[in-house]
C-alpha cells in the first residue's frame, strides 16, 4: 500500500474541506433565522443575529452549537469508512474526511476554553457556568478530544510510511485551518470590508462561494477514494 497524492486529490480535499467550513457558518445561519425569525448579518465565517432581536444566553448557545455539528457528523462518518479493512477505498475516503473537517481546528479552540463547543455550552447551561466556572470548557475539550483524537489516531496508524506518518499526516492536520484562515477569513472577508458589502450582497457572495465549492467538490469526489493504493509490483 502507498500514499498517492495528485494534483485532483488535493482540490477535491481543498473544495470539500472549504465547502464543510461553509455548512458549519450555514448551520449558525440558519439556527439565527429560525429562533429570531430572521436572517442575520453574515460572511464568509462569521455570522450574528440581528442586533434589534432580543435573544436568551440559551437561544445564542443553540445557534453557536449548531456549526461545529457538522463537523463531528463528517469525523464521525470519516472514522467509521476507516474501520473497513477490506477496502482502501473507504479507508481513502475516511481519511479524507476526517482531515477536510478540520479536527484540529476544534482542538485547538477546545484546549484554550474557546471555540463553538465550549462557548456554545457555557451559554446554554449559563446556570452551571457561574457556579461551576471551568465544568463547561473541560466539558467542552472532552467532547472535542473524543470527537478528534481517535480518528487522528487511526489516519495515523494506517498511513503506509513514514513519509506518509510525518510528513502528510502533519501537513494536512494542521495546514487546512491556517489555508482556511487565510483564504477566508483574511482575503475574502477583507475584500467585503473594503468594499463595505451590504448584507443581501454578502448572503448572493456567501451563496456563490458555496456552490461553487460544492461543484468543485463534486466534479473531483472520487479521487479522494484513490489516496491509498496498492503498491504496484514490479514486473
Amino acid at each position: 500500500m502507498k500514499l498517492k497524492l495528485t494534483p485532483l486529490y488535493l482540490l477535491s480535499f481543498i473544495c470539500l474541506s472549504f465547502f464543510i467550513m461553509e455548512l458549519h457558518e450555514w448551520l449558525h445561519t440558519i439556527v439565527v433565522a429560525l429562533v429570531g425569525r430572521e436572517w442575520g448579518p453574515r460572511g464568509f465565517d462569521h455570522w450574528d443575529f440581528p442586533e434589534h432581536v432580543s435573544v436568551s444566553a440559551g437561544q445564542r448557545g443553540l445557534a453557536t452549537l449548531a456549526g461545529p455539528l457538522i463537523n463531528i457528523i463528517i469525523i464521525s462518518l470519516g472514522f467509521s469508512k476507516m474501520a473497513n479493512r477490506e477496502s482502501l477505498t473507504d479507508q481513502s475516503i475516511g481519511c479524507s474526511l476526517v482531515l477536510a473537517a478540520m479536527p484540529m481546528g476544534l482542538l485547538q479552540a477546545a484546549v484554550t476554553g474557546g471555540g463553538d463547543i465550549t462557548l456554545g455550552l457555557k451559554m446554554l447551561f449559563a446556570y452551571f457556568d457561574v457556579r461551576h466556572h471551568h465544568l463547561m470548557a473541560s466539558l467542552g475539550l472532552a467532547i472535542a478530544l473524543l470527537v478528534c483524537i481517535p480518528p487522528l489516531v487511526r489516519i495515523f496508524m494506517i498511513m503506509p510510511s513514514w513519509q506518509a506518518r510525518y510528513v502528510f499526516f502533519p501537513i494536512f492536520v494542521f495546514s487546512p485551518v491556517f489555508v482556511h484562515r487565510l483564504i477566508v477569513h483574511d482575503f475574502l472577508n477583507g475584500l467585503m470590508v473594503k468594499y463595505r458589502v451590504d448584507e443581501s450582497l454578502a448572503y448572493f457572495c456567501v451563496a456563490i462561494w458555496t456552490v461553487a465549492l460544492l461543484a468543485g467538490w463534486l466534479f473531483t469526489r472520487r479521487k479522494l477514494g484513490s489516496l491509498l493504493v496498492d503498491q504496484e509490483l514490479p514486473l
